[in-house]
């Protein structure tokens, strides 16, 4: 790093961790919540014996990165908590203390801010660093992040996320080949390296060297073919990661609606779901009930799915006069999204296609993107106000949307006040009720998730707790209920037959 950058390196790191804490601060003094956490923190073999992240998947993915970090974590926030006797004081963790998990999270968020405003500086040192600053600022306070942030379980998307944009700061320092065509093979294998540990904290993240193929030919000039000619290690990297990600990630359950017609018109759905959010990211919430099921039972798919088409269009017909920076920002955020649009079905997409930690880097690439073009504009000081109120909106919105993160019931009412069927809400409410031996308010949001995802497994608990009632008729309605579903399930045909030797019992 040139020395007169280093001043801006360390302005750069104690600004990031100043707005970061500023914003996001409260967080550390949040709870787990009972989606993911539980299952990564406290069932994964991997927290107790770390050689399990490197030999095994774990719950259809291999990330061995991620759970290095969680059983380096979990070694140091050993605790013992009450599991609390109500909603609001319920913990799906007592064992261990959260606060080191958030604090992971928000320093990975303040080193990812810090990484983009040096990419940003490298790639035009002579734009105005205000600009680069707030950019990055924008990044770090956009209400996109509050869930990447607040959530332990999404430390994938930040940890991933950092070196992603570590990987891009040590491409752009220059090509790796001269004029001859000789190439920097040091260079090559370290940004493999990098590449790896990105893929291996979320393979997602295999999208990178299109990208950088991209930069690299507008930023440097160079042809495409010297450009991708240079990248072979991070081909062969993707290569592999794609083949494991195929192997370890089984198709979701639910294929209801995941033709491969229907696949293009989720993708464009969920496109202009994130481009909304962009510009006007309220409300947000975790569960937007946006799966292909919902999208094609109500219809909602037909009045969004022509825009992306629409916009493909008018950007052929525009390319030559538009900027060639903004067409790589832009190009840049959908291919960041691209894995999870819906082309290819994922499990979390049985409850919602969408999600806001999916656009975590999307957001990055698409400011690389916007400096130059807005440097080109011509208006410093105009362009540094206007960046200064997005800036000042971006953080007031995250800081009131962050407390929703506090524990697992007010992240669960937050999402039904913007999603009200959001069956994942009620499902984990209902688990929240179950523990604290809350039978009645269990089964009623037990039967609101029913409506929504509609699950065999789901049915026996409810009929489950039926019995716990003595409520046997209506135990007996829902098992019926769950064989519908599954007339070959066990568990639900063992806890009928006792459900029908009650009833005939209670009849003699």
């Amino acid at each position: 790093m040139p020395l007169r950058w280093r001043s801006e390196w360390l302005a750069a790191w104690l600004l990031s961790l100043l707005l970061t804490g500023l914003v996001f601060g409260r967080a550390l003094f949040f709870d787990f919540v009972n989606l993911d956490d539980n299952s990564n923190l406290k069932k994964n073999p991997a927290m107790q014996e770390l050689s399990l992240a490197w030999r095994k998947p774990y719950l259809d993915a291999y990330l061995p990165v991620v759970y290095t970090v969680w059983g380096g974590l979990h070694a140091v926030a050993q605790d013992e908590r009450p599991r609390g006797n109500s909603v609001d004081t319920f913990t799906p963790i007592p064992s261990l203390d959260p606060l080191p998990f958030h604090l992971a999270n928000l320093l990975l968020h303040a080193a990812n801010g810090v990484l983009l405003f040096l990419v940003l500086r490298t790639l035009l040192p002579a734009a105005p660093r205000q600009i680069a600053g707030l950019l990055a600022v924008l990044f770090l306070l956009h209400p996109l992040q509050v869930e990447p942030v607040a959530w332990v379980t999404a430390l994938k998307d930040v940890l991933s996320g950092f070196f992603a944009l570590l990987l891009l700061l040590l491409y752009v320092q220059r090509p790796l080949s001269d004029y001859r065509g000789r190439q920097d093979v040091r260079r090559m294998v370290l940004l493999a390296l990098v590449f790896l540990l990105a893929c291996l904290s979320k393979s997602t993240r295999v999208v990178m060297p299109l990208f950088l193929v991209a930069l690299g030919h507008l930023h440097w000039r160079q042809p495409l073919t010297r450009l991708m000619a240079d990248l072979w290690p991070l081909w062969l990297v993707a290569t592999v990661v794609v083949l494991v990600a195929m192997a370890v990630q089984p198709p979701p359950k639910d294929m209801a609606y995941q033709d491969i017609w229907r696949r293009p018109l989720v993708a464009a759905d969920a496109l202009v779901f994130y481009l909304q959010k962009l510009f006007w990211p309220v409300p947000l919430a975790l569960d937007y009930g946006r799966n292909p099921r919902f999208l094609f039972e109500s219809g909602a798919v037909w009045s969004t799915c022509w825009l992306p088409f629409l916009g493909a269009a008018g950007w052929w017909l525009l390319r030559r006069r538009l900027s060639p920076w903004l067409q790589l920002g832009m190009a840049g955020f959908v291919l960041g999204l691209l894995p999870l649009l819906g082309l290819q079905p994922f499990v979390f997409q049985t409850i919602s296609t969408v999600s806001d930690r999916y656009a975590y880097l999307s957001l990055a690439l698409l400011f690389v993107g916007l400096l130059p073009l807005l440097q080109g504009l011509g208006h410093p000081r105009r362009v540094t106000l206007g960046l200064a109120v997005l800036v000042l909106a971006c953080g007031l919105r995250s800081s009131a949307q962050l407390p929703a993160w506090r524990n697992s019931h007010t992240l669960w009412q937050h999402t039904l006040s913007v999603t009200p069927d959001s069956g994942i809400a009620h499902n984990n409410l209902a688990s929240i009720h179950e523990e604290l031996g809350q039978a009645r308010e269990a089964i009623a949001h037990y039967e609101a998730s029913f409506l929504r995802l509609p699950r065999a497994d789901l049915c026996g608990r409810i009929a489950i707790l039926h019995t716990d009632l003595g409520q046997w008729p209506q135990a007996l309605h829902w098992l019926d209920k769950g064989l519908a579903l599954a007339p070959d399930d066990p568990l639900l045909l063992q806890n009928r037959a006792v459900v029908l030797q009650q009833l005939r019992m209670r009849r003699f």
